[in-house]
This record gives C-alpha cells, sequence and structure tokens, in this order.
C-alpha cells in the first residue's frame, strides 16, 4: 500500500488476458469454390492484377459472348463470389 497526501493506493497484481488466439494462416489450404474452373481461373487473375469488381463485369460480359457454349461463366464477378 502507498500512502500519498492521505490518500491510500493499493497496487494489485493482474495477469493479462489473452484477447485473440493466434491462428496459423499458413495451415489454411482451401480455395474458394466458383461456378467453374474458367471462372476461378479468371477470378486469380483479377486478385493478381488488382482488378476492380466493374472491371472483372465487363470483361466476364465480353468474355461471354466469345466464349464456348459450354462453359459457366457468371454474368457478373459478385454474382460468382
Amino acid at each position: 500500500m502507498i500512502v500519498n497526501d492521505n490518500i491510500n493506493y493499493s497496487l494489485i497484481d493482474i495477469e493479462p488476458m489473452s484477447i485473440f488466439e493466434s491462428i496459423d494462416i499458413r495451415s489454411v489450404t482451401s480455395k474458394p469454390e466458383f461456378p467453374s474452373e474458367e471462372f476461378g481461373d479468371f477470378m486469380e487473375l483479377l486478385t493478381k492484377w488488382n482488378l476492380s469488381d466493374a472491371c472483372g463485369s465487363d470483361i466476364l460480359k465480353f468474355s461471354k459472348k466469345i466464349c464456348r457454349d459450354d462453359a459457366n461463366l457468371p454474368t457478373s464477378v459478385k454474382q460468382g463470389h
């Protein structure tokens, strides 16, 4: 106990609480699932080149016009998430 100017102060020992648990992100191997392999490849390119959703959606619209009929592509980037 510390006394200073007639005021008593008590020091107590408190153990710090861990608020967050550590997460090893190296062990996470799951990849997001997409409607098709083609769309997954496309999403990797968007991420690699840091393209916006709007840009990606415009590219998708163009790609749907020229791609083969059996390719399963959503109409927008957000629809494929």
